[in-house]
């Protein structure tokens, strides 16, 4: 489940034309939605993904500074490495 959630956020991502914190909050909170999925199921996996740790600051804010190509790059491998994990 969280690696189609994944690999659904990595695409959305990665149509944004203008990828803020709150546009990445956005775009994961439809898809979530979509899905019937609580956000609390996936974002210790997404922050696992993007800082490499379990806590830290707001993660949607972290997402802004590193980057569209970069966040979308640390989905790609973590989805990656689930896959490999869940196979």
């Amino acid at each position: 489940e969280v690696v189609d959630i994944f690999k659904d956020y990595a695409s959305e991502v990665n149509n944004l034309s203008n990828f803020t914190a709150e546009t990445a909050k956005e775009t994961l909170q439809t898809i979530l939605e979509k899905k019937g999925v609580g956000m609390g199921k996936v974002m210790l996996a997404l922050r696992l993904a993007i800082t490499g740790g379990s806590g830290g600051p707001d993660l949607m804010p972290v997402l802004e500074v590193i980057g569209k190509d970069e966040a979308i790059n640390r989905i790609k491998v973590a989805t990656e490495k689930l896959s490999e994990f869940a196979s």
